[in-house]
């Protein structure tokens, strides 16, 4: 081939390649390009579904789905002839067995006490309801009254009412005999030995005052408080009708004939009265016998009130677990609120704390103040802008999961959120936290406190 030639064939091939490789490439550029903006649109939507809760209704929001998840076991128990089971509970006392004091107290009243001319029976403290519905069964003809300060007890008592196929003449959240008009022929009690001696004291001769004129009250108590007991029964005019004791408790059933005005049971309980700082928090505090903190503040609370040093609370305040109600105090006292609503298990937490708040706000205390009694944080029904958690944390109860799922119900868009609890419970809890913007993280003794915002 001649030079002419050659330099004619590879001009019309480089005019018709150089146009080829233009067209594949930009072919290839422009695939790459919307491959890239096709997977940034998926990105950018995964990113946006995992920003928003993902929750379904799994927390335990009704009374018959409570029992089951709070429960740890069922055992059965047969008390003279009469065979029952009951739940049971890692978050109330007995957890894993009907505890010996309570078989102690059963056994003697079944061989020593004829209750078939009785028709009222009382059970102060009745926890998830042993002694009554024991009683009830073995005698169906007695109206059974049953009362305790925890409202998580009172539904395992009712559950294992209807479990057992026994009726309840009344069910109260009540704390010990206040309220209480009504004579019975049969008050039951395992006393707690936590309650303090004047609560004790009260209770012991008060339960012979509420007695008809041959009705008999049977108690058990812890070793340690034999002699107390005792003296308390002699002090009100009463009859020891039998006594017995075992390594840990004794039982006594006796009757009272001395009748005197009973003081009512927060009063009885109040342990402490001071004046706390907790900078830039200054306020007014009562401690109470059965509460904790009642003379130094708790680390929980120490972070809660960090949280909030700097930043306010909304003007509509919810706050789950008030304990004694140290931070419910400070707050109110140093910042201006339209609305306080209290919420928990145990009623003697609610009283004390409503008490110590209405000490520290100068104006509308009455109209202010909400408390709601309620067997769980889920139970909770309440209007805030401002929700404050102190979760509870027994072992065995796995409930972090569904904390932020019941907070993000309660509150509205910008809602204000702050937990406090140990750590690794607050870490469990934050596992599931789309749909918040964590603001403030604080730490202290491994214990943890956050702020957040629902977005």
């Amino acid at each position: 081939m001649q030079l002419a030639d050659k330099l004619f064939y590879y001009q019309y091939v480089s005019y018709l390649f150089i146009p080829a490789c233009y067209l594949l490439l930009s072919g290839l550029l422009q695939s790459a390009l919307l491959l890239f903006m096709e997977n940034n649109v998926i990105v950018k939507k995964s990113m946006a579904k995992k920003n928003q809760p993902q929750w379904e209704k799994n927390y335990p929001s009704t009374t018959s789905e409570l029992v089951p998840f709070y429960s740890n076991k069922i055992i059965p128990f047969r008390y003279d002839g009469a065979d029952l089971n009951f739940f049971l509970s890692q978050a109330l006392f007995s957890s894993f067995e009907i505890d010996p004091g309570s078989r102690l107290l059963l056994k003697t009243i079944a061989q020593n006490i004829k209750i078939d001319h009785y028709t009222t029976l009382l059970d102060i403290g009745c926890g998830i309801g042993t002694l009554g519905l024991c009683l009830k069964k073995r005698h169906p003809h007695l109206q059974l009254h049953s009362r305790d300060r925890d409202a998580l007890a009172l539904a395992f008592t009712l559950h294992n009412a209807r479990h057992n196929k026994t009726e309840l003449a009344s069910l109260d959240p009540e704390l010990g005999l206040d309220n209480l008009a009504t004579p019975f022929d049969l008050i039951i009690s395992n006393l707690p030995a936590k309650a303090g001696p004047l609560v004790l004291e009260n209770l012991i001769c008060g339960i012979s005052q509420k007695l008809s004129s041959e009705g008999t009250a049977a108690i058990v108590i812890v070793k340690t408080l034999v002699n107390m007991a005792e003296e308390c029964i002699k002090k009100a005019g009463g009859e020891i009708l039998f006594s017995e004791g075992s390594k840990e408790h004794h039982v006594f059933h006796y009757r009272g004939t001395e009748s005197k005005t009973q003081a009512d049971f927060l009063e009885q309980a109040q342990r402490t009265q001071k004046s706390m700082k907790h900078t830039p928090f200054q306020y007014n505090f009562n401690g109470f016998y059965g509460l904790q903190e009642f003379d130094t503040l708790h680390y929980k609370s120490m972070l809660a009130l960090g949280l909030f040093s700097r930043t306010a609370p909304r003007k509509k305040l919810a706050i789950w677990n008030p304990g004694a109600g140290h931070f419910s105090s400070a707050i109110a006292k140093k910042y201006p609120l339209n609305d306080i609503a209290l919420g928990s298990r145990d009623l003697l937490s609610l009283k004390a704390a409503e008490h110590n708040l209405k000490q520290n706000i100068k104006e509308n205390a009455e109209t202010l103040i909400h408390t709601h009694h309620e067997p769980s944080f889920f139970h909770w029904q309440v209007e805030c802008q401002s929700l404050v958690i102190f979760p509870e944390e027994e072992s065995g109860i796995k409930a972090e999961p569904w904390v932020l799922e019941k907070a993000y119900d309660i509150l509205p868009q910008g809602g204000q959120l702050a937990i406090i609890a140990k750590s690794v419970n607050l870490y469990r809890i934050l596992e599931a936290k789309n749909g918040w913007e964590i603001i403030q993280d604080k730490k202290s003794r491994g214990f943890r406190g956050i702020m957040a915002i629902k977005s």
